[in-house]
């Protein structure tokens, strides 16, 4: 019966993407897809000048070493007993690589996510080379004092170093930033989330597929598994996470499609839900980003008042980043949806993966007083909902700021 029903869900959208890269499937443990941006030409006279960027973290260990160690403890007691197959054999050398690189060390960037850094610090200039070659090229950076942003500056800044030594910087990482770099849900908001999410966390998925593929005996692997659909969610924790970890194997293999699309679509209404644009708590949750839009708006004000920046570079969380989409209103990822609409409205694989990052790309005339601003989120050129463009994807930014004026 709750076959039937789960696999009634899993409707064509969500899951072909899943089909297309199981990674997909951990949401904002999923790392990032470089694809080919198709850029707007601007309109005519008009030329790049400075860029407010706001980036995620990179691809990242995940929490709890105990969920991989978990899952290691059953296998080896399996293999002891004699009783596990090769697929039982691989996913145990997965499970070990994915500890490994955690080294109990809660979210540290991994190798993976200092090269997304580089890379796209790399299209960056690439795309706006004019930017940082007029000027003064000075760029303003600033980061959340958690060691994985931290880390994500360091290898973004050096491959701008790389690109144009003598680009000059300013760096800083404190409290002051923190306070509005970083931001969440309230904890009214979280709870009563948290009751419209629960009965997700309730629903039956098959067990048999699992222990049939690990264990040659799976009646006598029961000693070691007392709670079958517990192992397998650690499975998925360990699935979520192998990428950024290193492992070159797609590990969501060893779980069948129920398993995978519910938590799947546990994670992203979770995330939309608490920090996207949504109709329950949207209004409530753009309130916390505030801060964070207020300083973007002071800062490029400055820069382009003053000439004296090139670039302001942010360095943050993926919490921030969706909220500061969503008080934008920006198309394909801070539309106001409601719970039941997020699975099929909201799950492209490109929404909030590892390194998410937005760029605001200011452009000036001679020929015209205006200021244009396009907006970029992960390698897509966006719109803003309710709010005429001057051409294609270019807003005048004295109409961004009074929508963000009607927005508080």
């Amino acid at each position: 019966m709750f076959s039937l029903l789960i696999f009634a869900l899993l409707q064509l959208q969500p899951m072909q993407m899943l089909r297309e890269d199981p990674d997909r499937a951990g949401v904002n443990t999923h790392s990032y897809e470089f694809r080919e941006m198709q850029a707007t030409p601007a309109p005519k006279g008009y030329k790049p000048v400075y860029i407010s960027h706001y980036g995620r973290h990179g691809s990242r260990t995940n929490w709890h070493i105990s969920n991989y160690n978990y899952v290691i403890d059953i296998l080896e007691k399996a293999d002891s007993a004699g009783i596990l197959t090769p697929e039982g054999e691989e996913l145990l050398q997965e499970a070990r690589v994915v500890a490994e690189v955690h080294h109990g060390a809660n979210g540290h960037l991994t190798r993976l996510g200092e090269k997304e850094h580089r890379m796209i610090a790399e299209r960056m200039y690439k795309n706006y080379p004019g930017v940082f070659r007029k000027g003064s090229g000075l760029v303003r950076v600033e980061s959340s004092t958690v060691h994985r942003c931290q880390v994500s500056m360091a290898n973004f800044v050096g491959e701008l170093i790389r690109l144009q030594p003598g680009l000059q910087f300013e760096i800083d990482s404190d409290d002051v930033i923190m306070s509005y770099i970083s931001n969440g849900a309230s904890k009214e908001q979280k709870e009563a989330s948290a009751v419209m999410l629960e009965p997700l966390k309730h629903v039956q998925t098959d067990t048999v597929k699992v222990m049939a593929s690990l264990f040659t005996d799976p009646q006598a692997a029961r000693q070691f598994v007392r709670n079958a659909d517990k192992f397998q969610t650690k499975i998925w924790e360990v699935a979520r996470i192998a990428r950024s970890s290193g492992v070159e194997t797609n590990v969501y293999r060893h779980l069948p499609e129920d398993v995978i699309y519910k938590w799947w679509d546990y994670s992203n209404r979770e995330l939309y839900i608490r920090h996207g644009n949504s109709v329950e708590f949207g209004k409530e949750r753009m309130k916390n980003a505030e801060p964070l839009v207020n300083d973007i708006v002071a800062k490029a004000d400055e820069a382009l008042a003053s000439g004296h920046y090139a670039a302001d570079l942010k360095f943050g969380h993926d919490y921030p980043i969706m909220a500061l989409v969503g008080y934008l209103h920006l198309s394909g990822v801070g539309e106001r949806l409601s719970f039941d609409e997020i699975p099929q409205k909201w799950n492209d694989p490109m929404n909030i993966p590892f390194a998410s990052n937005l760029q605001m790309i200011f452009y000036k005339s001679h020929k015209s007083p205006d200021v244009l601003v396009k907006f970029v989120y992960n390698d897509k050129e966006r719109t803003i909902a309710d709010l005429e463009a001057v051409s294609g994807v270019y807003y005048k930014w004295e109409d961004v700021k009074k929508f963000i004026e009607k927005r508080k």
